[in-house]
C-alpha cells in the first residue's frame, strides 16, 4: 500500500512543483513558529501575525443542503434575524489584513454560506493574486461560471 501512495505523491510533486514548494515552505514555517511559541511563552506581545486566516465572508447561500449547519434542516440561519443573515464581512477588515500581513503571504480559507455570493469576491481574488497568497474557497460550485 505504501508504494502506490509514494508513487502518487512523486507524481504530484513532478506535476505541481510550485505548489509542492509552497506546502513545504509553509510546513517548515509552521514548525518554526510552533517552536518559537514554545520557547517564548512569556512574550505574548511579540507574537508574529497568523500564517493563515479563515474568513466567513457571508451567510447568504443559494442552496439549502439538508446537512448544512447554517441553512440545512436544523441550521441556525433559519432562526437568526434577517439582519444577521444578510450581513457580510466588512471589506475594510480584509484590506487591513492584506495591508498588514500580505507581504508574508498568509493562506486564506474563504467560506460562509456561499463565499462566491460575497459582493466583493472579485476584489478579494485580486488581493490574493497581487499578494501571491494561497487560498481555499469552500463553495458549492454553482456560482463558478459567474466568476
Amino acid at each position: 500500500m505504501a508504494l502506490p501512495s509514494a508513487l502518487a505523491l512523486s507524481g504530484t510533486v513532478l506535476r505541481h512543483p510550485l505548489y509542492t514548494h509552497h506546502l513545504v515552505v509553509k510546513k517548515f514555517t509552521s514548525l518554526a513558529r510552533y517552536r518559537w511559541a514554545e520557547q517564548n511563552a512569556d512574550k505574548d506581545n511579540n507574537v508574529p501575525p497568523p500564517l493563515g486566516y479563515k474568513l466567513v465572508l457571508t451567510y447568504k447561500c443559494n442552496l439549502r443542503c439538508v446537512m448544512c449547519y447554517e441553512w440545512g434542516d436544523v441550521g441556525w440561519c433559519h432562526e437568526a434575524p434577517n439582519k444577521t443573515v444578510a450581513r457580510e464581512l466588512d471589506f475594510a477588515v480584509i484590506e487591513r489584513i492584506f495591508q498588514e500581513t500580505g507581504h508574508l503571504r498568509p493562506y486564506f480559507v474563504l467560506h460562509g454560506g456561499e463565499p462566491l455570493l460575497y459582493s466583493r469576491f472579485g476584489d478579494i481574488a485580486e488581493l490574493l493574486r497581487k499578494n501571491k497568497c494561497f487560498s481555499i474557497t469552500c463553495t458549492n460550485g454553482t456560482a463558478l461560471a459567474a466568476r
